[in-house]
C-alpha cells in the first residue's frame, strides 16, 4: 500500500461549507470539528480533483499523438504497434506473437496460443477499431500521409486508464474500482494534537474552548444584493464564515494496490490545476495552492508532472 499527501494552503478566504448555518449569527458555516478545527470532507476533496481530471481529459481528447504506420506492419513499425498494447491496453502476452495482415489489406490479427486481438481499418470512416477477445476496446484515428496510413490516437486515451485507478467509474465492480482513497483535508497533525490536549485536559481546567480555536481560525463576512439604483435589497443580508488565507491543510492520499506509470503523473497534473475549493469559489473566495507529497513530505508534484508533460508533448 502506497500513501502520498496532498497539501495545499488558501491564498484567499475560503468557505469549506457544512451545508447549513447557526441561529442568528451566520447563514453558512464551515466544516470544523468538536475541537473547533477546520477540515474539507475527503469525498468534496475527491469530487474537485476529479473535477480537474475531466478538464484535463476534455482538453487532450482533441489532440492527437502518433502511434505506427498502418502499411508497416508488420514490417518497420511492429515494435512501435505491440508497444502501443502493452502500454494501453494491458495485453501481457505480446511476446513471440504471430502477427498477420489480412488480404484485404484491412485487418491486423495478433495471436499467440488461445490470445487474439484484431485491428481493423476503415478507410471511409477514417478509423481504426480495436478488439481483444471480440471486444472493441479503442477506436483511433487514421491520416494519409504520403500514400501511407498513419495511425493516430486521441492523447486523452493514454491517460483514460489512470482516471479510473484513480477516480473509478459510474457503476463499478469491484475489478474496476479506484484504487486512490482520499481522507479529510485538515491542519497539521502537530497542531491538531497541540489544541486537542488543551481543549481535553482531565482536570477540568481548560485552556482552550473549541469555539475559541475556531474563532481563531476564522471571521464572518457579510454581504447583500444591490438593486439597479446601488441600493441594498430588502431581507439580502448574508453572513458567512470565512477561512483565512495562508490556513494549511493536508490530506492523506492511500493506494490500495501499487499505481501504474501514468496514476501519479496524472494525479500530479489534478493538483497542479486544483486551485480553488468552497463555496463562492467562482466568485473569488476559496484560493489556493496545493502540492503532492510523499509518504516523507517531500514535494514530488513538479517530478510527476514532467512525465505528464512529456506524455502530452511527444
Amino acid at each position: 500500500m502506497s500513501t502520498y499527501w496532498l497539501k495545499f494552503q488558501t491564498k484567499t478566504d475560503a468557505t469549506f461549507g457544512r451545508g447549513d448555518g447557526v441561529a442568528s449569527l451566520i447563514d453558512a458555516e464551515v466544516q470544523h470539528d468538536r475541537y473547533g478545527l477546520l477540515f474539507l470532507g475527503g469525498r468534496s476533496l475527491k469530487g474537485l480533483l476529479e473535477e480537474e481530471c475531466a478538464s484535463i481529459l476534455f482538453a487532450l481528447k482533441h489532440q492527437y499523438t502518433y502511434l505506427f504506420c498502418w502499411n508497416d506492419v508488420p514490417g518497420n513499425d511492429t515494435e512501435k504497434f505491440l508497444d502501443f498494447l502493452k502500454q494501453n491496453c494491458a495485453v501481457a502476452w505480446l511476446e513471440d506473437v504471430d502477427i498477420k495482415k489480412s488480404a484485404d489489406d484491412k485487418t491486423i490479427s495478433i495471436s499467440k496460443d488461445d490470445n487474439l486481438a484484431e485491428i481493423t481499418i476503415n478507410e471511409a470512416e477514417e478509423k481504426v477499431a480495436l478488439k481483444i477477445s471480440g471486444i472493441i476496446t479503442y477506436n483511433l484515428k487514421v491520416e494519409t500521409e504520403n500514400g501511407k496510413l498513419n495511425i493516430y490516437q486521441n492523447k486523452d486515451c493514454k491517460f483514460n486508464r489512470a482516471a479510473r485507478h484513480l477516480f473509478g467509474s459510474p457503476g463499478s465492480t469491484d475489478s474496476d474500482k479506484a484504487i486512490l482513497h482520499i481522507s479529510d483535508a485538515r491542519l497539521p497533525a502537530d497542531l491538531r494534537k497541540a489544541v486537542a490536549s488543551q481543549v481535553d485536559k482531565e482536570d477540568g481546567l481548560n485552556t482552550l474552548h473549541p469555539e475559541q480555536v475556531l474563532n481563531s481560525l476564522t471571521a464572518i463576512r457579510r454581504q447583500t444584493a444591490i438593486n439597479k439604483y446601488g441600493a441594498p435589497k430588502k431581507k439580502s443580508l448574508r453572513a458567512m464564515r470565512v477561512i483565512l488565507r495562508k490556513t494549511p491543510f493536508e490530506a492523506e492520499l492511500t493506494f490500495n494496490q501499487d499505481p501504474s506509470y501514468m496514476d501519479l503523473p496524472l494525479l500530479a497534473a489534478c493538483i497542479k490545476a486544483f486551485r480553488r475549493a468552497g463555496t463562492g469559489r467562482n466568485r473569488g473566495r476559496g484560493e489556493l495552492v496545493a502540492r503532492l507529497c510523499n509518504e516523507t513530505g517531500a514535494d514530488v508534484t513538479d517530478e510527476y508532472f514532467a512525465v505528464f508533460k512529456d506524455q502530452v508533448m511527444e
